[in-house]
């Protein structure tokens, strides 16, 4: 009989072991010999408890190794694997991320974590994170608390926690390149203050705080000053940023005259000095610049005060001291000479009843002045002279001038009469009665006719035989020398002849033509009288013209005294007419003569 169970060959079978789960144990492979049967057979048998769907990290594995022999003997072995999982998950990543502190604007991203585990191969990693320090006004200071954990199915956990402290130290920036430089600038150029703008790496709400200060200002004069301008920007975590520019503000320029051709030095004449121009200035910072005048004159010469220099200087000023001069020179001098008052023509005519006219002359520039005047006359013929006059003027500086002036003098009438009568038996009579009243007694009676009875001016009619006699009173002197006859009709009976002179016509118009209308000079009316007439005609200047002692109506306009030629121009013409043994009043008058000549 076998009663003997097989022996299983292993030594050292396999123990009751508990392993992790990653570590379970193979099952070993055991055989067996028996003492009669040489054919066992082992069989291995496990069975497993504790795991569940959730996680098989935690079990048991119950494992049987049995061998029979063929008697039925059987021997068995049992060995107990209790797997457990107390391993946690382990980070796939190398050098997790550490405590750090950073700045606000450069805040890393969490890192993303994996995780593997020995036993579970689904473990998820679950990231957190909190913030402290935090507040509304500002976030730039804060601390970032950064969690990965993870857990395998069996409950193992492994962490990782990463401090990350926010700060924020960097201060803004000023947007702008080239920040504005201290400058020294002229008062009216001073920049406007730049508009400047800032960023901040945290705070996107930064403004720029412009302030400025001035100093070295007064009331008088705001020219030269320092501006002192400040562009400060803080962030809300208080970095702070500031810049500042000195503006040194100066006037070193002088005001401009506001005129066009400022006066220049001129020479004139001492009657036409200029009056001073009148100048205003602008400055380019005072406002309130005045120009100031002022006027010095220098003698040149003694004895002469028209000529002397003019120093006219405009200055201004403005309220920085800065000065602008403009020195005007003018030389004044007289190099004029005296002038007449009044127009001085070469030559004038005149009648010598008028007075030479009188001539004053004047200076431009002084009162003083020197004439010497001369005159000569020369006498021409008994109807006119000629005056030369000359002056000499000079003024008190010695400009000296000539003028002269020629005054043809004509002599209106140069023959005139009158007619008288008397009865040779009157009483002596004076001739001067017979003349124009307020002629002048200086000239010379003289008897053309012989009578025999003048005696001076007295003229005694008594044993002169009745007719007509002419007695001629000469004044030579002159303005006006002439010759006033007087036509004396002498009588024994002083009786009326019964023509009157009512009864005659003279002609009013003579018109040379040969048309038979005026074409003479005619004297009508007293044709059966007997008459016989002595005419003369003058021109409109007193210069005889024609003359007839026995006139016969026969004068068409022709001249043959006085003038060069014989053609007549037309015009108004005087006649005298002496009706011979009359007893009548000599008679004159105008007439106009028409003529083509």
């Amino acid at each position: 009989q076998d009663t003997t169970a097989p022996v299983f060959n292993t030594e050292g079978l396999p123990q009751d072991v508990t392993v992790q789960c990653d570590n379970v144990p193979a099952p070993v492979v055991l055989t067996a010999s028996d003492n009669c049967d040489q054919n066992v057979q082992v069989i291995y048998t496990e069975t497993f408890a504790g795991q569940n769907d959730n996680c098989s990290a935690n079990y048991v594995i119950t494992r049987n190794w049995s061998v029979t022999d063929c008697a039925g003997n059987n021997t068995q072995h049992t060995q107990i694997v209790t797997v457990q999982d107390t391993t946690a998950p382990v980070f796939n990543t190398e050098g997790l991320p550490q405590d750090v502190t950073v700045q606000c604007d450069n805040v890393p991203a969490p890192v993303v974590l994996t995780a593997s585990d020995n036993c579970d191969q689904n473990v998820q990693v679950v990231y957190t994170e909190t913030f402290a320090g935090q507040d509304d006004n500002c976030s730039a200071n804060y601390v970032i608390t950064r969690n990965w954990s993870v857990t395998d199915c069996a409950g193992n956990n492994t962490q990782h926690t990463q401090i990350v402290t926010v700060q924020d130290t960097t201060a803004p920036v000023f947007n702008t390149e080239g920040l504005p430089q201290d400058v020294t600038v002229q008062c009216d150029n001073v920049p406007a203050p730049v508009v400047l703008t800032a960023s901040d790496n945290c705070d996107q709400s930064v403004r720029v705080i412009y302030t400025e200060t001035f100093a070295g200002q007064d009331d008088d004069c705001s020219a030269n000053y320092v501006i002192t301008r400040n562009w400060s920007v803080t962030d809300c975590a208080g970095n702070n940023t500031q810049h500042t520019q000195i503006v040194t503000v100066q006037d070193t320029t002088a005001p401009v005259f506001n005129t066009e051709g400022l006066p220049q030095d001129i020479t004139v004449q001492c009657d036409n000095v200029p009056a001073p121009a009148v100048i205003t200035a602008t400055d380019n910072c005072d406002n309130n610049v005045q120009v100031t005048y002022s006027e010095q004159k220098i003698s040149n010469e003694e004895g002469c005060a028209a000529n002397y220099r003019l120093i006219r200087t405009w200055s201004v000023t403005d309220c920085a001291g800065n000065n602008t001069t403009h020195v005007q020179t003018i030389n004044v001098q007289d190099t004029t000479p005296p002038f007449p008052s009044v127009e001085l023509p070469e030559s004038i005519s005149l009648n010598c009843s008028q007075e030479l006219p009188e001539i004053t002359f004047s200076d431009n520039c002084t009162t003083n002045v020197t004439v010497v005047y001369t005159q000569a006359t020369t006498q021409q013929n008994e109807y006119g002279y000629v005056v030369v006059r000359h002056w000499v003027v000079t003024d008190e500086c010695g400009n000296r001038a000539e003028y002269n002036q020629t005054v043809n003098v004509t002599i209106e009438t140069p023959f005139s009469f009158v007619n008288g009568s008397v009865c040779n038996g009157d009483a002596p009579v004076d001739l001067y009665s017979f003349l124009p009243q307020g002629t002048e007694t200086t000239g010379v009676w003289t008897d053309v006719s012989g009578t025999g009875g003048l005696n001076g001016s007295i003229l005694n009619p008594a044993g002169i035989q009745p007719g007509f006699y002419v007695y001629r009173y000469t004044i030579a002197d002159y303005p006006c020398p002439r010759i006033i006859e007087v036509y004396m009709t002498i009588d024994d009976d002083c009786v009326v002849l019964p023509c009157t002179v009512s009864d005659m016509k003279i002609s009013k118009v003579v018109t040379p033509g040969e048309d038979g209308y005026n074409d003479f000079f005619r004297i009508l009316g007293l044709e059966t009288c007997g008459f016989t007439y002595n005419v003369k005609i003058f021109n409109r200047w007193g210069a005889l013209i024609y003359e007839n002692p026995n006139y016969q109506n026969d004068w068409s306009g022709k001249a043959d005294q006085a003038i060069s030629g014989s053609n007549l121009p037309a015009g108004t013409y005087y006649y005298i007419v002496n009706i011979v043994n009359s007893g009548f009043d000599i008679i004159n008058g105008y007439f106009y003569l028409g003529t083509k000549n």
